[in-house]
């Protein structure tokens, strides 16, 4: 088993709100068409999902009912983790065509 890539929850959770403070946060969410709260409220339940290597293998479809959020914006706040580095896509060996989610600390170019 691996370590998980993230420190704490607390830490991750921290990176990812002075990500989305910042210009290159800001610039990454208006490129999705996404808002702060809606990133913020699919990274907490995302993180409250994770097992303990780091991995969420919820879809989209059933985040977008626990953040009570269209399954566009869940879409689009997933890409903004993603495309920030605070999340890494793995194929999920027992389920055919599915992605998993790894939480990831932010890498330091980001």
């Amino acid at each position: 088993m691996r370590e998980p890539s993230f420190t704490t929850c607390e830490a991750w959770m921290g990176q990812v709100e002075r990500y989305l403070d910042g210009h290159g946060g800001e610039a990454m969410m208006r490129r999705h068409d996404v808002d702060r709260d809606a990133v913020l409220n699919v990274a907490r339940v995302e993180l409250d999902n994770v097992d303990a290597e780091g991995r969420s293998r919820l879809t989209h479809e059933q985040l977008a009912r626990l953040v009570d959020e269209p399954r566009k914006t869940v879409a689009r706040a997933r890409l903004v983790l993603i495309d920030s580095g605070f999340e890494a896509l793995e194929s999920d060996p027992r389920r055919a065509g599915h992605a998993t989610r790894v939480l990831q600390r932010q890498p330091s170019t980001a």
